[in-house]
Parts: structure tokens; C-alpha cells; sequence
């Protein structure tokens, strides 16, 4: 090939070279980033123009040390491309000040035995053995081409390492510039390659050509990555700082990703997410005794309540779907958030709204809510019981309305005491309380208020008499208007008081 038609190669590629490091320049200028990207640049471009000279250079020895400065640029690049990878995968860690300057030391070195190489034969020894018709020269090479060889290869296999981590570390839908980085790789490694067979003439360095067009498919994934990358690592940094399980999921439920928060979970119950499902992730916790809340309308994803280490806890679990451009799914995000508190407040707070605050038992929002659903037919027969306190008024014209708060007290102490778990009282006004019955004829109805009676009558530690006139009703048939069956209950409430009354049982305070 003749060193015109070689030149041809050269000077696209050297052009092209230029116009990628100014725009390197620019992309620093303004984001402050890929530094090392531009000193691989000058590299290169040091590296395509040693390459022409040797091709116009005639004089011998003047060739040789051109050859030989040549190899400041080849030593520089392998360290240059690693570095590229290293800040591109990796951009929050840093390296040590102290340990550049050794990564340093050996290209510098190399470039101080380039420059005296006329001095000394460190590099090569050339013994010119014929000029014409054709020069032949015999090449003996010298201890530090070795030591160059060696570094130049240590750091193009750590290059190759870094590029297999990052692309692996890399979720899927962001790996087109590492796919660019491993073709720039790759092309550098082939013309490696052809220079070692000696597959293309002599008169030009394949080597150098491929690190050329490396550069080019490096630009483009740093361009196509530049702007992004800054995010990608904050959204990174989130990702892992969030206190909620966060995994990442395929089509087909499979554990892509998952944050630091999810990788200690997962530690805690012996869980391995490697290559796992989600369905997989809940069965293990069936297994382990968690119990599962169904979803309704008014909720918010599922919770997932189960035991660890003696401790209840509750994860509300949501799903969210990936979707692309075209609004087809593509992956799922599943979010696990601890909810034990909020769910123990809320239920105190439930609790409390349907809670009557002076006696503790339930009040008429509760009593709504109970009629409401109690009101059914697997429930039938269904009976009610209206109260009313007797001697109120009398405790509080005498005693103070202290122990008319007591009165009121010890009647519901005593309904909580004999209420068996199926039934329901509450205290729906001043001196009135209602039970619910469910499942209870009217006769069991009659020997409950018996109970209840009696469980006044015995408790004697107060300075009054605890006594009530009650009414009961039952509804025996699905069509019967409730509210009907209550009014009745009321009005034979109202009976048993002006029973009371007249045989003096309303009211007697202790004498």
C-alpha cells in the first residue's frame, strides 16, 4: 500500500478525532464532566499524527525515534479507556490523589524513555541489515517495551473487567451506551488483534485506527448518556435511601433490581431474590404465618401483616406497571411500605370515633354502624334491648353529677361484664343504652335481661343502687322493618319503667 493511500485512512480519522475532542471540550465547558474522555482524545489524535509522520519521515533514525515518541500516546491510552469506564460506571466514588499518581507513573516513565530513546536502547535496537533493493532491518526489543506491553495489556483487561460491570450493573432499558462502549472496546481489541497478525501492510497501524474509531462509538455513548447521567446516579441514590422494600420487576414477575432497604429485608427472613418471583416472595411469607388483607375500593394497595422476631409488622404492598412509548407494560415496580404504626393509630382513632368517652363502650356512631350491618339475614333472628338508668336524676340532685358520671360508669361495667361476644351494646344518649342481639330469640333475649338484672343487683360497693327499665323486641323475618322492632323495644322499655315507678324500684339511693 503506498503512503499516499495510507494517508487516506489516516486524515478522515485524524478530522474526525479533532471534532470529537472540541466537542468533548464543550461538553466539559459546561457540565464538568468526562475530563478523561478528552485526555483519551489527545491521545488518539498524538497517536494518528506519529502514525503519518512515520509515513513521510525518510531519514532512518529520525523515523525511529517518531516511532518510538509514538509510544507516549500508546502507553497512555489503555489507562485513559479505563479511566473512561471507571468515572463513567462509577461516577461517586473517587480515587485517591496518591493512587492516580502511581496509576501515572509508568505512562510517564514510558514517555521520558521515548523522548531519550537516542541515548539508550530500553525500547528497541534497530540493525539495518540492507537498504537496497529493498531495506531490511532486524528489530531486538528492549527490557521496558516489555514492561510498557504488560501495563498497556494489565489496564486493557481492567478496561474490559469495568466494562462488564458497569453493563451488567446497568438495568436493561439504560444499557445502550454500554452496548456503544463494548463495540469502541471491541474495535480497539480487533485492531489489536490485526496488528499482532500482521494482517494489514506495515505501512499503517491498525492498532492506532481501531483506538480512533473507538473514540468515535465512545463519544456517542457519552453524549447519549451525558445529560442523563447525573440523574440516573441521584435517582440511584434514591432509590437506595428510600426506607420502603422497592423491587423491580419483568413482565413475567421476575426480581430485576431491588434497593438496599429490600437487599436487608430479604437478608433478615433468608430470602434469596436472585433469579426469584414475586409470587415466590409471598408464598414465603404465607409460609411464615403472614396473614394477607384482601384489597376493596377504599384502600390503598395490601397489607401484609406477619411476625418477625416476636414483632408484628405490616407492609402495605402496591404495584405499579412500567410502560413504554406505547403504553405497553414492560415491567412492574412493587413497593413494600412499613405501615405498622399508621395502621395501630388508625385503629385507635376508628376505635375512639366510635367510642363513648365517658363509659368506654360504644356510642351512637358505633351503635349506627353495628345496626347496620347486623341487620341481615344470617343474623335472624334478630333481637334489641333498650335501657334506660334509674335514680340519674336523684344521684345528681343529691350527690353531685361526679357520681352521676359513676352511675353511668357502673352500668356499662357491668353490660361489658355479662355481654357475651356475638352481642352489642352502646350508650346512644344521657341515661340510654341499646343492646343488639343477634341470632337471639326473644326468649334467650328474656333470660339475658335476667343476667343483667341480677348483675346490677349484686353490685353493692357504690353508694346508690344500680337498677334499669328495659324493653325487648325481636325480628324474626328479613322483610320486618327494623326501626319498627327498636320503637317496640322502646315502648316496652318505657312499660317496665312506669312498672318500676309504681312498685318504687326507679330509684333509691343506699341509706
Amino acid at each position: 500500500m503506498s503512503n499516499l493511500a495510507a494517508l487516506g485512512f489516516y486524515t478522515p480519522l485524524l478530522i474526525t478525532q479533532i471534532i470529537i475532542c472540541l466537542s468533548a471540550i464543550i461538553m466539559f465547558i459546561k457540565t464538568r464532566r468526562n475530563g478523561m474522555f478528552i485526555f483519551l482524545c489527545f491521545c488518539v489524535i498524538g497517536w494518528l499524527i506519529i502514525d503519518m509522520a512515520i509515513l513521510f519521515v525518510k531519514d532512518l533514525e529520525l523515523n525511529i525515534y517518531i516511532w518510538n515518541i509514538g509510544l507516549i500516546f500508546v502507553g497512555f491510552s489503555p489507562l485513559a479507556t479505563f479511566l473512561v469506564f471507571f468515572r463513567y460506571y462509577l461516577p461517586e466514588r473517587k480515587i485517591p490523589p496518591y493512587i492516580m499518581i502511581l496509576l501515572f507513573i509508568i505512562p510517564s516513565l514510558n514517555a521520558l524513555v521515548a523522548l531519550t530513546s537516542y541515548n539508550h536502547d530500553l525500547l528497541r535496537t534497530v540493525n539495518i541489515i540492507s537498504i537496497s533493493p529493498v531495506r531490511i532491518v532486524e528489530i531486538t526489543w528492549g527490557v521496558w517495551f516489555w514492561v510498557h506491553t504488560a501495563f498497556s495489556y494489565v489496564f486493557a483487561i481492567a478496561g474490559a473487567a469495568m466494562l462488564v460491570y458497569g453493563y451488567r450493573q446497568m438495568p436493561k432499558f439504560y444499557r445502550l451506551p454500554s452496548a456503544l462502549f463494548i463495540i469502541a472496546f471491541s474495535v480497539m481489541l480487533a485492531g489489536n488483534l490485526v496488528f499482532l497478525l500482521e494482517i494489514l501492510p506495515t505501512s499503517v497501524d491498525p492498532t492506532g485506527m481501531g483506538a480512533a474509531i473507538a473514540g468515535i462509538f465512545m463519544f456517542f455513548a457519552l453524549y447519549r448518556s451525558n445529560q442523563s447521567i447525573f440523574n440516573r446516579f441521584a435517582k440511584g441514590q434514591v432509590f437506595d435511601y428510600l426506607d420502603e422494600i422497592i423491587l423491580v420487576l419483568s413482565r413475567d414477575k421476575k426480581i430485576e433490581d431491588f434497593n438496599a432497604s429490600a437487599r436487608l429485608w430479604f437478608s433478615s427472613l433468608g430470602i434469596d431474590p436472585v433469579s426469584c418471583l414475586l409470587p415466590d416472595i409471598l408464598d414465603t411469607l404465607k409460609q411464615k404465618g403472614a396473614v394477607f388483607k384482601g384489597k376493596s375500593e377504599n384502600e390503598d394497595g395490601q397489607d401484609i401483616s406477619f411476625t418477625h422476631d416476636g414483632i408484628t409488622v405490616i407492609l402495605n404492598l402496591r404495584l405499579y406497571e412500567m410502560t413504554d412509548k406505547k403504553a405497553k407494560t414492560i415491567g412492574t415496580i412493587a413497593i413494600f411500605t412499613n405501615v405498622t404504626q399508621n395502621r395501630i393509630l388508625l385503629e385507635r382513632i376508628e376505635k375512639k370515633a366510635g367510642m363513648d368517652h365517658l363509659t368506654g363502650i360504644a356510642n351512637r356512631l358505633a351503635y349506627d354502624g353495628a345496626k347496620e350491618r347486623l341487620n341481615t339475614d344470617e343474623y335472624m333472628p334478630l333481637s334489641v334491648i333498650v335501657c334506660d338508668a334509674n335514680g340519674l336524676k336523684q344521684v345528681n340532685d343529691t350527690l353531685g353529677h361526679k357520681y352521676g358520671d359513676l352511675l353511668l360508669q357502673a352500668i356499662a361495667e357491668v353490660f361489658e361484664k355479662v355481654l357475651p361476644k356475638s352481642y352489642f351494646v352502646a350508650r346512644i344518649g344521657g341515661d340510654e343504652y341499646i343492646f343488639l342481639l343477634p341470632c337471639t330469640d326473644l326468649e334467650g333475649t328474656h333470660r339475658f335481661m335476667d343476667q343483667i338484672r341480677e348483675a346490677l343487683a349484686n353490685r353493692d360497693d357504690l353508694p346508690f343502687v344500680l337498677s334499669v327499665a328495659m324493653g325487648a323486641a325481636t325480628k324474626h323475618k328479613p322483610e320486618e322493618n327494623f326501626d319498627d322492632v327498636i320503637a317496640l323495644a322502646d315502648q316496652r322499655m318505657y312499660e317496665d319503667k312506669k312498672r318500676m315507678k309504681g312498685e318504687k324500684d326507679l330509684e333509691g339511693l343506699k341509706e
